[in-house]
C-alpha cells in the first residue's frame, strides 16, 4: 500500500509535467522560418475593378443620358474632381468611419449638386 501512495502521486507528476510541456509555444527562429515571398499586391486589383466600374458607369451614364462631347468632358472633370476630394478624406479620416461616412455624404451631395 506504502508503494502506491508512494508511485501514484510520481505518475500524476509526470503525466501533469508532458502535457504542460505539450502546450508550450515556442516561436520559430529566423533559422527555421521560411524566406519572405512577396505576395502580389491587392491594392492593385481593387484598382483595376474600380477603375472598370467607374468606367462601366460613365458608358451608361453617357449612353442613356446622351450626353454631348462638351457635357463628358465636363462630367470626367467634376468626378475627377470629387474622386480626389473622397479619396484624401478616406486617407484623412483613419479609423474613424463615422466620419468618413458623414464626410463621404456631404462630398456625394455636392458632386450632385455641381452635375
Amino acid at each position: 500500500m506504502k508503494i502506491i501512495k508512494l508511485v501514484f502521486p510520481a505518475l500524476i507528476f509526470l503525466l501533469m509535467a508532458t502535457v504542460a510541456e505539450a502546450q508550450q509555444e515556442t516561436a520559430p527562429s529566423a533559422v527555421d522560418a521560411p524566406q519572405a515571398i512577396e505576395a502580389p499586391a491587392k491594392k492593385d486589383k481593387r484598382a483595376n475593378k474600380g477603375s472598370k466600374a467607374r468606367k462601366a458607369q460613365y458608358e451608361k451614364m453617357v449612353t442613356e443620358l446622351n450626353l454631348s462631347d462638351a457635357q463628358q468632358a465636363k462630367f470626367k472633370e467634376v468626378n475627377k474632381k470629387y474622386r480626389q476630394k473622397m479619396q484624401d478624406a478616406k486617407a484623412s479620416s483613419g479609423d474613424d468611419w463615422e466620419a468618413m461616412k458623414a464626410t463621404m455624404k456631404n462630398i456625394r451631395i455636392e458632386q450632385n449638386t455641381e452635375i
